[in-house]
């Protein structure tokens, strides 16, 4: 399987073959006929597509480990077909971990963008990746129109770092002026409020594992027919 420099590499080429424009920082621009502009009714992840209610009104993500999203990036043009069957996809999710190097944290939001906008360019409509590593990252959020919907896996999903993730959540907010956060996972209260106070809206979906043990459970007590 290619690295993450061998794919980010292959898919600048093919995006410049494509006539796709970038910033001066390197960060590609998604236009706004590339992106979602409606929320979808469930957020599934590849591995679990088929157990969606309906394709047509359900949005691919992978907000999982980056073992499971590297084959993928692999196989772009294989699965084109399959990912034209939802309703659009959640921006690809390398992790960009804020305690990892920050060069690595850029080229994973780099690789990340170049596979969404791959798939943008080949008439699947994208929901930009909200997500972002450190400080250095932020300016990624500027490849999307302002005023967007963006989706992200578990909003500040690493423990122990609150209050600086809600120093980084209010820098994203400003930078990419969201219109809307589709959350997969858990909201922490404390992300809950800067959304509220910011009038920003959300919407929070179950993620597929929880889900799934939930609707076990219903089962088993007897309160699914």
């Amino acid at each position: 399987m290619a690295c993450v420099y061998e794919i980010a590499s292959r898919l600048y080429q093919y995006a410049v073959s494509r006539g796709a424009k970038f910033r001066e920082n390197g960060y590609q621009i998604f236009s706004p006929d590339m992106l979602l502009d409606s929320e979808p009714d469930e957020i599934v992840p590849f591995r679990n597509r088929l157990k969606a209610k309906d394709p047509s009104k359900t949005a691919i993500c992978f907000f999982t480990d980056d073992k499971l999203i590297f084959p993928r990036l692999d196989k772009l043009e294989t699965d084109l077909e399959e990912y034209q069957k939802y309703m659009g996809v959640c921006g690809f999710d390398l992790s960009p971990n804020i305690l990892t190097d920050p060069f690595r944290q850029n080229i994973n939001v780099i690789a990340s963008q170049l596979a969404s906008l791959y798939l943008a360019l080949n008439g699947i409509k994208i929901i930009p990746n909200f997500r972002t590593g450190g400080d250095s990252t932020i300016a990624s959020l500027q490849a999307y129109p302002r005023d967007a919907i963006f989706a992200v896996g578990t909003l500040g999903c690493a423990r122990g770092l609150v209050a600086h993730n809600s120093l980084l959540l209010l820098k994203k907010l400003l930078v990419s002026d969201a219109k809307e956060l589709l959350v997969y996972g858990t909201l922490r209260p404390e992300y809950r409020a800067i959304l509220e106070e910011r009038g920003v809206r959300f919407r929070v979906y179950q993620d597929f594992q929880t889900r799934s043990r939930n609707k076990s459970k219903e089962k088993q007590y007897g309160r699914e027919s």
